[in-house]
């Protein structure tokens, strides 16, 4: 799936596993662009990925491809909104020029 959002902040998570090996988790904090915004938190474990996140400024708007996953866990069931690609939207905020607005020959100053 994807999505348009705004990027607040991202808190990573780090350790070692059982087998020695270190790891990193990234919690991604958006906001949707809407009237309404509403808070969604992604999650990723891919290190250049996260390399990618710690760059982001807050209040840029990035498209998310993500997949919402579920697991269970002793009788209880967790979400998880997995974001596998990031990439930043330019927003254009130059109005188009029309036809009225374009200078014509008969009105030209000299």
């Amino acid at each position: 799936m994807k999505t348009t959002v705004r990027f607040k902040e991202v808190q990573i998570t780090d350790g070692v596993n059982k087998a020695g090996k270190d790891w990193q988790k990234a919690m991604v904090v958006t906001n949707t662009i809407n009237k309404e915004p509403k808070l969604i938190v992604f999650s990723t474990m891919k290190p250049e990925l996260i390399i990618s996140l710690k760059g982001l400024k807050e209040g840029v708007d990035i498209e998310a491809d993500f997949a919402i996953e579920s697991r269970e866990f002793n009788g209880k069931y967790y979400t998880d909104a997995v974001l596998y690609e990031v990439r930043t939207v330019v927003v254009n905020k130059s109005k188009p020029i029309s036809q009225d607005s374009a200078p014509s020959d008969d009105c030209l100053p000299f």
